[in-house]
């Protein structure tokens, strides 16, 4: 269940207008002060763009326990993948840079706990 709500997840993300958009924004952002960068890529994803996502995806398998099970797992253990870019955060489903990144904040203020919680609402 929780595999088939990730997977649903990065549908809905697929699916997302802003997603291209943003891609472009952090390939052209690197030549930008990490400041303008964060702004630019905050502006073209739009606020809450994980919880956004995550309800999108219930959307597709009406199933928000499914979901909710991934992100507990997630949220269990480590998100953090070494080498990962701080800059590719609004392409995964947990962010995997260290939490107290400066580096890059995409204003995804709400943590795995948080979404769990919202999705165990629905």
């Amino acid at each position: 269940m929780g595999l088939e709500g990730l997977l649903a997840r990065e549908l809905a993300r697929a699916n997302s207008p802003s997603l291209p958009a943003a891609t472009t924004a952090v390939s052209v952002g690197r030549v930008l002060p990490p400041g303008l960068q964060r702004r630019l890529v905050q502006r073209v994803l739009g606020p809450q763009r994980l919880q956004v996502d995550d309800f999108e995806a219930v959307a597709f398998t009406r199933y928000p326990p499914g979901l909710a099970e991934a992100l507990t797992t997630q949220a269990a253990g480590s998100s953090v993948v070494r080498g990962a870019a701080p800059r590719s955060a609004h392409l995964w489903a947990a962010p995997p840079v260290a939490p107290p990144s400066a580096e890059i904040d995409l204003g995804e203020s709400a943590s795995l706990d948080i979404r769990v919680d919202a999705l165990r609402e629905l």
